[in-house]
Parts: C-alpha cells; sequence; structure tokens
C-alpha cells in the first residue's frame, strides 16, 4: 500500500506487514477458500481499502487497512450470482467507488459505493448486471465476458470490457445506464466475425488471381521433369536369422520382466466432476480399490475441494455395498492426507461434515456381532459335517484286517467226500423210516382180519 508503506498479503486469511517495521500488522479473516483476485484504491481522506474474492465464494469483501488488530471482519460485502473471474475498481474525486467484477458464467457486475456512508449490515447487491448475446436471427447464444476496467477507460464513467473466448476476443468501451438494472448487449460472435473477414479476403484473392496472369520465372526449356511412374523402390534386404532367435522372438511367456501398470493422479477428473456436478463422471474416478490412485489423487486435490468431497462420499456411503467399500478407502485416505485441514475446520464444522458418515457406518455395524456369532457356529459345524463325511469315506475304503487263502486240494476233497456220505445216510435212514412204516401198516391190517375170525 503507498501510503502505510505496507504489503498485503491474501490466502485463505488476508495478511497486512510492515515494510519498515517487518512485523505483522492486521489479520483478517471472513473467506473460507483461497483469495484469487485482490485490488486496492486509496480514498480522498487517504483511507486504504482492499478488495477481495476467493475460488469457491460468490462474494466480494471490501477491507480497511488501518490501526492493529487480528481477526478483524469485512467493511462492506458485496454478492455476485457465480464465482469472479475478474475485478477492478475506480474511486472519483467525489469520494464515490464504482466497482466492476465478471463472473463465471460470463455476466458483468457493476456496484456503485459511498465510502463514507459503508455499512456491514447487510450485502449488497449489483447496481447494475451486463449480459452479452449474439445478434443470430434465428438462435439467441450467449457471449461470455472475458475481462473488465474502470481504470483504462478513456472517459469518467465509462467501462472498458472484453468478450469472447480465449481465441477471440474484441475489446469495447461502454457506459452503462443506471436506470435498469439487468442490460443485455446484443454483439456479434468474435469467432463468427472473423472468418467473415477471412472468407472476405479470400474472395478478394480469388478474384484478382482470375483477373490477373502469372508468367513463370523459370524458362520451360531449362526445367527437367520427372514421372511419378519411374519412382524406383527401395528393396528390402532380407535379414538372415537362425532358427533359434526366431523361436525366441515367438515366445509368448513374459517372465521376469513383466511391466506393472503404474499408479496415475484422477485429480483433474476429480476436481472437474465435483465441480460441474457430473455423477457419471464421479463414480467412474471414486469407483476404485487401487490404493496408490487414491493416495496420489488425493494428495494433489486442492484443499477447497475437501469438504464437497466429503459430502459426495456420504451420498455414495448410502448405497450399495460395494460402494461402501469404495467411499472407505477414500475416507481414510482423506484423513490422512488432510487431517491438518480437517482439524483446523473445529469441532462442531467437523462433527457436521463426518456425522452423517459416522451414523451410516454405526447402522451398518450394528449387527456386526450377531452376524460374527453365526459365521463362527456355520463355520464350526460345516467343519464337523465335513469331518465326519471324511470319515465315514475312510471306513468305507479301509482293507480287510486278516486274509486267508488255502491252495490245498486235499481238504476241499475231503470235504467233498463228507458232504456226499452225509446226504446218502440222510437218504438210507428216510428209506428205513418209510419201511418200517409199511411194515406197521401190514401188522394192523392182519390183527383186524384175526380179529374178525374169532368173532365169526
Amino acid at each position: 500500500m503507498p501510503t502505510s508503506n505496507s504489503l498485503v498479503v491474501g490466502s485463505r486469511t488476508l495478511k497486512v506487514y510492515s515494510t519498515e517495521k517487518e512485523e505483522l500488522v492486521q489479520t483478517f479473516t471472513g473467506h473460507t477458500s483461497e483469495i484469487n483476485h485482490m485490488a486496492q484504491f486509496v480514498s480522498n481522506d487517504g483511507g486504504e481499502y482492499v478488495l477481495t474474492t476467493s475460488r469457491m465464494e460468490r462474494i466480494i469483501c471490501l477491507w480497511k487497512i488501518g490501526k492493529k488488530g487480528r481477526n478483524k471482519p469485512a467493511a462492506c460485502t458485496l454478492l455476485m450470482e457465480d464465482i469472479a473471474h475478474s475485478l477492478t475498481c475506480h474511486i472519483d474525486d467525489e469520494n464515490t467507488l464504482r466497482v466492476s467484477s465478471v463472473t463465471r458464467s460470463g455476466v458483468i457486475h457493476l456496484y456503485v459505493l459511498d465510502i463514507d456512508g459503508i455499512k456491514a449490515d447487510k450485502p449488497l447487491k449489483p447496481k447494475v448486471t451486463i449480459s452479452i448475446a449474439s445478434d443470430s436471427a434465428t438462435v439467441i447464444e450467449p457471449i461470455s465476458a472475458v475481462a473488465a476496467s474502470l481504470q483504462h477507460a478513456n472517459r469518467q464513467g465509462e467501462l472498458l470490457f472484453a468478450y469472447g473466448d480465449k481465441h477471440f476476443v474484441v475489446f469495447e468501451q461502454f457506459k452503462p445506464s443506471f436506470a435498469e438494472k439487468m442490460q443485455v448487449l446484443i454483439r456479434t460472435d468474435p469467432r463468427k466475425h472473423v472468418k467473415q473477414q477471412l472468407l472476405g479476403k479470400r474472395n478478394e484473392i480469388g478474384s484478382e488471381k482470375t483477373l490477373k496472369m502469372i508468367t513463370p520465372i523459370i524458362d520451360a526449356k531449362d526445367v527437367d521433369y520427372k514421372s511419378s511412374i519411374s519412382v524406383t523402390k527401395k528393396k528390402l534386404k532380407s535379414l538372415d536369422m537362425p532358427m533359434e532367435a526366431r523361436l525366441q522372438n515367438l515366445n509368448l511367456n513374459v517372465g521376469d520382466g513383466k511391466v506393472v501398470p503404474q499408479a496415475q493422479s484422477k485429480v483433474q477428473l476429480l476436481v472437474q466432476s465435483l465441480h460441474s456436478k457430473d455423477e457419471t463422471l464421479l463414480r467412474s474416478v471414486l469407483c476404485t480399490k487401487d490404493m496408490k490412485t487414491i493416495e496420489l489423487t488425493l494428495q494433489k486435490l486442492p484443499v477447497q475441494y475437501v469438504g464437497t468431497l466429503v459430502n459426495e462420499l456420504t451420498l455414495l456411503m448410502q448405497q450399495r455395498h460395494t460402494n461402501v467399500e469404495y467411499a472407505m478407502n477414500w475416507l481414510k485416505v482423506l484423513a490422512q492426507t488432510h487431517s491438518s485441514q480437517l482439524m483446523a475446520l473445529g469441532a462442531e464444522d467437523l462433527l457436521n461434515k463426518f456425522g452423517p458418515c459416522i451414523g451410516i457406518i454405526e447402522h451398518r455395524a450394528n449387527c456386526l456381532k450377531e452376524l460374527s456369532k453365526l459365521n463362527g457356529r456355520l463355520q464350526l459345524l460345516v467343519s464337523q459335517i465335513k469331518r465326519n463325511s471324511e470319515m465315514d469315506q475312510d471306513n468305507l475304503k479301509s482293507d480287510n484286517l486278516l486274509v486267508f487263502e488255502d491252495n490245498d486240494d486235499s481238504s476241499t476233497s475231503d470235504l467233498d467226500d463228507a458232504i456226499n456220505k452225509s446226504s446218502s445216510d440222510d437218504e438210507w435212514e428216510e428209506g428205513e423210516d418209510e419201511d418200517q412204516k409199511n411194515g406197521g401198516d401190514s401188522m394192523d391190517q392182519d390183527d383186524d382180519d384175526e380179529d374178525d375170525d374169532m368173532e365169526m
């Protein structure tokens, strides 16, 4: 700062250092992310002011550089509809401050403030919002504003701004009217304008070529013409390689020299998906089990995306079991990598961030004790059944304890004789029994005849 000979440094907090005493004079707090744009001015009464914007906030903070102090709030706050990509300011002789900002959506905001009547009660809205559109008759397309400046305008009260894209930019001076809060400027797309100019030049060059005849400078007699057919082809020399070398080249088995795929950082895809809220792209980045890739990605992740990543991981944990595993890996590495930034949030903010995650983890682990008991019992039953089945199979497959084999034929012949003899004895006994029975019957008949004779 020119008046107080101080140096203003902006990160997440704004610090003012004295260049003469080489010490910290003031500290301002108000931004939640890193500061990306700064602008300074000096009022008519000698007061020094600084304007700042951050990467992830839609506000402009006005700071007054003065006495010593720490954790001072902003003197005033200005609202925007999107993140700022450009910031400029100018103060006139009447002590009226004009601030202009270009947002990410390509819109220009213009603010008018009275330095003497600044109050920090409510954030101030823009006095005028300027947007640019194309002059096409069929489709009206918006044209993005790239930058704006109040200090480099030729006349006081005018605004110098640029619109287009990175390759084609058009600069224009414009004096806004504060009667309407929303103004739309109809302009030609710079890309189409350049194309039209190029086509016009080509048509002019073509017409000049048709009117003029160009005579050759070189004499036709001194030129040697070569036919494209007579181009000689290079003869390929055949390489005489032994059969062993050819077989080694055909070997497809990869040995110790196998190339291991290296882990790559996906920080650009992760930031893009978090910024655009693309669920498909975010799912493709988060659904990985490679811990090395997760570590490399989170090491290079900007600090302002940590809170957004925690919210997305919380939503991911509310889905299927596989997604919970992915989210747990990312949360574990995130807590290890950005532990200092997470601890700087404070107990309440940290609990608000990780409270839903902790609740989901406790809910999913509620039945873990009963499941572990059931798993242990099932393993015991399965192992016991398997052991019993193996024992039964071993018993069925076991060999006989004693095997006797007799090779003597005499014993078998004696046994056959004994069997035949016993069978013949049985037949003889049966024949005697029948004879005795028949004899008894005949004797009974004789006795009956004798009795009859005696009676007669």
